[in-house]
């Protein structure tokens, strides 16, 4: 797919990620309003979690000034897996991964918030057969793993030598 990214973050120009926006508005089930392409739009250019009044902040020189409007385009987003919302932060990330299943995990930046996603084929078909021997029906899978993003780290060795 256009400009798709797998399991790591890219940079791109704004004009590249603007197409992207629209490819993916234009794919999406039924077609997104403008409020709701705003927030993929932040969400895509942020690279990291954002919550709903970080995201209202940004947008509102657009026009966005309540934040029922920016929960209810995230709600459609989350819905058509165009974003993923990240519980232990209550905060929301663009998906990277778009054509997966519900079940997905996060490497999530605890210095930088950056949010990457990662693929769980393996580490799901183990915990379902796991839960399956003990009678378990397992609805979804949420693995949100917590740590320091590589750039974080080379940056604290730095600081750490400069220290």
């Amino acid at each position: 797919m256009l400009l798709q990214a797998f399991c790591w973050r890219i940079i791109i120009s704004p004009v590249a990620e603007a197409v992207y926006c629209f490819a993916m508005a234009r794919s999406a089930p039924g077609k997104l309003t403008p409020n709701q392409m705003a927030v993929l739009r932040i969400l895509r250019a942020s690279g990291r979690a954002l919550g709903a009044y970080q995201i209202l902040g940004e947008l509102q020189d657009d026009g966005l000034s309540a934040p029922p409007q920016v929960y209810r385009a995230l709600d459609r987003l989350c819905a058509d897996g165009q974003v993923h919302r990240i519980e232990s932060l209550n905060a929301f990330v663009a998906c990277d991964q778009h054509g997966h299943e519900d079940d997905v995990g996060f490497a999530i930046c605890e210095s930088c918030a950056a949010v990457s996603e990662l693929p769980l084929d393996a580490i799901e078909e183990d915990m379902r057969k796991r839960t399956g021997a003990l009678g378990f029906t397992v609805s979804r899978t949420r693995v949100e793993l917590i740590g320091l993003c590589a750039e974080c780290q080379a940056a604290g060795a730095v600081a750490e030598m400069n220290g």
